[in-house]
C-alpha cells in the first residue's frame, strides 16, 4: 500500500492510524473474525479491561452457546451484561457466560445494562433475582 506522506503531522499521524488498521483487520481477517467487533455494538457498551466478574466460574458450553449466537445474529442479539459501578469498577452482576464469549470472540467492548442501586437485592417480575451489592463483593474473583 502507498502511502502518501507530507511533512505535516496530521498526514503523518493519519497515515500510521491507517496503516495499523489495515494490519489488525489483516490478522482479524487471518483469524476467522473481524476488525474490532467491538464497533457492531449498539447501545450503552463499557470496557472489557473496567469489569470485574462477581462469579469464579463459567462453563464452556454455555459460551460456546453465547459464541455461536453472537457470531450467526450479531452482538446486539443477547441480552446486555448486567453491571452495577462501584468504586469505579464495573461489577458483573448478570451475564458472566456472555461476558467470556465476547472476550473470547476478541470484543474490548460488551454491551451493558447499568444497575441502579435501588434494584440490587430484588426479584423482578419475570423471576430473576438481582444480586445485592455485597452478594457481588463477596463473590469477586480472588475474594
Amino acid at each position: 500500500m502507498d502511502i502518501l506522506v507530507h511533512n505535516s503531522s496530521p498526514c503523518i499521524a493519519e497515515a500510521k492510524a491507517k496503516k495499523a488498521q489495515a494490519k489488525a483487520d489483516a490478522k482479524a481477517a487471518k483469524n476467522g473474525g473481524s476488525a474490532n467487533p467491538s464497533r457492531k455494538i449498539e447501545g450503552t457498551s463499557y470496557d472489557v479491561n473496567k469489569m470485574k466478574k462477581t462469579q469464579p466460574y463459567t462453563f464452556q458450553n454455555t459460551v460456546e452457546k453465547y459464541k455461536k449466537q453472537i457470531l450467526a445474529e450479531g452482538p446486539n442479539s443477547i441480552d446486555p451484561i448486567r453491571v452495577r459501578v462501584h468504586n469505579g469498577e464495573a461489577l458483573i452482576e448478570n451475564g458472566h457466560h456472555r461476558f467470556e464469549a465476547f472476550l473470547q470472540l476478541g470484543y474490548d467492548r460488551v454491551p451493558i445494562e447499568y444497575l441502579h442501586k435501588s434494584q440490587l437485592g430484588k426479584t423482578l417480575k419475570n423471576g430473576d433475582y438481582i444480586r445485592s451489592l455485597e452478594e457481588m463483593l463477596d463473590g469477586l474473583m480472588g475474594n
